[in-house]
């Protein structure tokens, strides 16, 4: 006669996180307050770690670490480094011709062109140089913000700058757009976290704006 083993609820298998005063992680901070952004982050890190393999099974917790490393390090990488290493060879090169054209005119306001043109390339011989998109001065690009410290008021500045000289409301569309679709692969690469910042600009009313200026 077979018994049926009693299910185990989910609940049980994993320790409420909430409990968070059954654990002293004073060991981890010295005495002294700490200044250097690099300590904090690693007193900060180890004190994660460490409250995370307490409570944590060692399935899920290994599910931790692979998140929590990921996020760690992409989030030193710049905008410009994503859309080189990930968004263009793993997500625009699987497009076809027209889309390719498509994101490298758009990305063109939002990186350096020069840059742009280097990534798209890749070191083929070119000509016709004298009718490629130059950067602008005071453009408010974002090739040297880190991914993972993106605002929303780097996406409106980049707004602002093409109502204010001139842009039609659809390429400003398309330019906020463009953005949106980066960080919403790099969330699904777990390489940002949090809102998409694209999409909190808010936009119909800095078109109004712009069309009552």
């Amino acid at each position: 006669m077979n018994r049926r083993r009693p299910q185990q609820n989910r609940n049980d298998e994993l320790p409420h996180l909430q409990d968070q005063g059954s654990h002293d992680l004073s060991e981890f901070f010295p005495d002294e307050p700490l200044s250097d952004p690099a300590e904090i982050e690693l007193a900060v890190s180890t004190a994660a770690y460490s409250r995370a393999r307490q409570q944590l099974g060692s399935t899920e917790f290994g599910r931790f670490l692979a998140r929590y490393y990921t996020l760690k390090w992409s989030s030193r990488d710049t905008f410009l480094e994503f859309v080189k290493t990930r968004f263009i060879p793993e997500h625009v090169t699987s497009k076809g011709t027209s889309s390719r054209t498509y994101y490298r005119a758009i990305l063109k306001h939002i990186l350096k062109p020069e840059t742009v043109d280097l990534l798209f390339d890749a070191g083929a011989v070119t000509t016709n140089r004298r009718q490629r998109l130059r950067a602008i001065t005071d453009w408010p690009y974002l090739d040297d913000v880190r991914l993972y410290d993106l605002q929303p008021l780097h996406v409106q500045g980049i707004i602002t700058a093409a109502l204010d000289s001139g842009y039609s409301f659809e390429t400003v569309k398309h330019i906020r757009s463009v953005i949106g679709t980066i960080i919403t692969y790099a969330t699904n690469c777990r390489c940002f976290s949090g809102d998409n910042p694209a999409f909190q600009v808010p936009f119909s009313k800095m078109i109004r704006k712009s069309e009552r200026g």
